[in-house]
């Protein structure tokens, strides 16, 4: 763990940070950045861990609009959904400060104009074999045989398909056994015949479109390996816009956060794999449009980033709203940076939270949440 002597501090950054991944000793941790002028190129920022803190040592240039991270679990590479394509990076070259970008994977046919999938976040089974890309703008998942690319180069011959799956997928997470692989729909599509209860985002009352809820999807990873287009294996109402997801240590519980409900909902992940459409345990109000969710390594608490996104130009600070697990319900709110996008669980009681338009990231001392919260 990179241990600091206060319970938070930040880290500046050159660009809007998003997905973070934190390498397994905690000596490193990586940061999706998107540029912000001319100076700022989109890349990956390395901060490296110094007399107890992360400090920015670099960033590596990446093209186009990297956004969601992750490292191999052999710890050699980093994979970055970017946009229409899947980056890959060595880590230990970023580590040492020399060229590290190994090639590019592009997720959508080359021959077809301006189809962009909106590549927006990968994740990779605990045995490095495939990797999973949520395509936001095409409403699939694309399932690629890692291996195969490591091995031929990174080609586009190492996709194996795409999962059908609701409109704008995002988050990519892993049942604790890996057997499952759970997504988020921010609409749910037509086929599913749910009704219209929630409200298109961003639009005044009187002209926001209605729409159906989200959902999560469960995805059975075996199938997904071998036979994309059927691997769906069960669908959750979910609240309006579910964007992020994230399981607790013991693997019975499922958070999610909906952005236009204002909400965290709970599900029994054990009914969410059974195929369960109303696998729904709680649901607690947690203020202005939350992306972000984790869980600290205790299980005590559920962090949420309320964002204010579509609040009053979703121009002032956010906030980290603290939720105590076992009651459900929120104990406090910590001031954080505008627009808290992304979580990480780092090494230790380190949680990590990248600020999107503050161009920082919070590390916070999990242990010592209690010390900084304001009472709700």
């Amino acid at each position: 763990m990179c241990r600091a002597d206060v319970a938070r501090y930040d880290v500046a950054v050159p660009g809007n940070p998003a997905s973070i991944a934190v390498s397994a000793d905690g000596r490193f941790a990586y940061v999706a950045l998107s540029s912000t002028s001319p100076a700022s190129p989109n890349g990956i920022g390395v901060l490296q861990c110094s007399q107890g803190r992360y400090r920015l040592v670099r960033v590596v240039p990446v093209e186009s609009g990297p956004f969601g991270i992750v490292l191999t679990h052999d710890g050699q590479l980093l994979l970055v959904a970017d946009d229409g394509f899947v980056a890959f990076l060595s880590v230990p070259a970023m580590q040492q400060g020399r060229p590290a970008l190994l090639g590019y994977l592009q997720d959508d046919p080359g021959d077809v104009e301006d189809n962009d999938p909106g590549s927006i976040y990968v994740n990779g089974t605990p045995d490095d074999r495939f990797a999973f890309v949520s395509d936001e703008g095409d409403a699939t998942i694309t399932v690629i045989n890692l291996q195969q690319a490591r091995r031929d180069g990174f080609s586009r011959a190492a996709i194996v398909g795409k999962i059908p799956v609701g409109n704008a997928p995002i988050a990519l997470t892993f049942s604790r056994d890996g057997k499952y692989l759970l997504t988020t729909s921010e609409v749910a599509p037509p086929q599913y015949g749910w009704p219209d209860t929630c409200h298109q985002e961003g639009a005044a009352s009187s002209v926001a479109r209605p729409l159906p809820s989200g959902a999560v999807i469960t995805i059975d990873v075996a199938k997904a390996e071998t036979d994309p287009k059927d691997a769906v294996v069960g669908r959750a109402r979910a609240g309006c816009s579910p964007v992020r997801l994230t399981i607790s240590p013991t693997g019975a519980t499922t958070w999610v956060t909906n952005r236009e409900s204002g909400t965290l909902m709970a599900f029994s992940t054990a009914q969410l794999i059974a195929g369960s459409a109303d696998a729904r345990s709680a649901t607690i109000d947690v203020g202005s449009n939350p992306v972000p969710v984790a869980v600290t390594r205790d299980g005590r608490y559920v962090l949420v980033g309320a964002t204010n996104r579509f609040g009053p130009g979703g121009v002032g600070p956010g906030k980290l709203v603290v939720v105590n697990a076992t009651r459900k319900e929120v104990v406090g709110t910590i001031s954080v940076g505008r627009f808290p996008r992304e979580f990480a669980v780092g090494v230790g009681d380190d949680i990590l939270l990248s600020n999107n338009r503050s161009d920082t990231i919070t590390v916070f001392d999990a242990a010592r949440l209690p010390e900084i919260l304001s009472p709700k």
